[in-house]
């Protein structure tokens, strides 16, 4: 029998059609730990906004952030 292949951990990308990322996407893409994301969010240094108890960060704000 021919069971499903498992499906690949699909890591996110810039180029996903979505607006924003949670924290922990938005560190994996930027290759840093969630603290020092969040450290960066306290000096003003990327912009995010908090949908809840969770932290999103923007698209362009990412972008923005990488071009510094």
């Amino acid at each position: 029998m021919n069971s499903p292949s498992p499906q690949p951990d699909r890591r996110p990308t810039l180029s996903d059609a979505r607006l924003a990322f949670s924290e922990a996407e938005t560190a994996e893409m930027l290759g840093i730990a969630k603290h020092v994301l969040r450290d960066a969010r306290y000096r003003g240094e990327i912009r995010a906004k908090k949908i809840g108890r969770c932290w999103h960060y923007p698209k362009d704000a990412i972008h923005e952030f990488l071009a510094c």
